[in-house]
């Protein structure tokens, strides 16, 4: 009985560890190349005053992603899968953004930060 009790530990473990390794390793896939080549772009310029990141949500049953502008009072742009602007739910001179996704902060889940610019806490933060 012991032996039965190990086995399957050890089955448990190993498809566990798999799992977790595929699920990583398919989400660093997973990103599209537009956002690899826009994270590239970003990692050229210097550190912007506000904070550089990428979120991807689920908005209307797809995924998105938001990009915050680099300075004040800029439309922030949120992205379909393929790379192209939907709308620009917040930025602009009323913070309210362009008004063509008004629903997008009570209606996007599973928001997940996804790159962050790490050079700006330390030359922001002087």
């Amino acid at each position: 009985m012991k032996k039965i009790i190990i086995v399957v530990v050890l089955i448990v473990l190993a498809f566990g560890s798999q799992a977790m390794f595929c699920k990583k390793h398919k989400n660093k896939n997973a990103m599209p190349s537009w956002i690899k080549e826009k994270i590239a772009e970003l990692e050229k310029q210097a550190p912007h005053k506000a904070k550089s990141y990428i979120k991807e949500y689920e908005y209307n049953d797809k995924k998105v992603y938001y990009i915050p502008a680099d300075c004040c009072d800029q439309m922030n742009p949120l992205y379909d899968e393929n790379g192209k602007v939907i709308c620009h739910p917040s930025g602009g001179f009323t913070g309210r953004g362009d008004n063509k996704c008004p629903d997008f902060k009570p209606a996007a889940t599973d928001g997940k930060l996804i790159w962050e610019d790490i050079r700006q806490k330390k030359e922001v933060q002087d």
